[in-house]
C-alpha cells in the first residue's frame, strides 16, 4: 500500500518540562480542554499550550519538528 496519510494542522503543543513530546487539534472552544489536561497530566509534568497563530504547524508528512513559541 502506498499513500500519504493526512492529519489535521496541530494547534496545541503538549510539553513535558520545556521539551516538545507532542500535539493536538484543537478547534473551536478549546479552553475547558486545556484546563482539564493540564490538572490531568500536571503528576507527569505534561502540559498543553496552544500554538500561536503566528507559527506555521508543522509538515507532518516530512517529518519535521513543530515550531514551539517563545515564551
Amino acid at each position: 500500500m502506498s499513500g500519504t496519510s493526512f492529519r489535521p494542522p496541530l494547534r496545541g503543543i503538549i510539553y513535558q518540562g520545556a521539551s516538545i513530546v507532542g500535539g493536538v487539534d484543537l478547534s473551536g472552544s478549546d479552553e475547558p480542554f486545556i484546563e482539564e489536561f493540564n490538572r490531568e497530566y500536571a503528576r507527569l509534568g505534561l502540559r498543553v499550550e496552544p500554538q500561536e497563530a503566528s507559527h506555521h504547524p508543522a509538515d507532518v508528512s516530512s517529518g519535521q519538528d513543530l515550531v514551539a513559541a517563545a515564551g
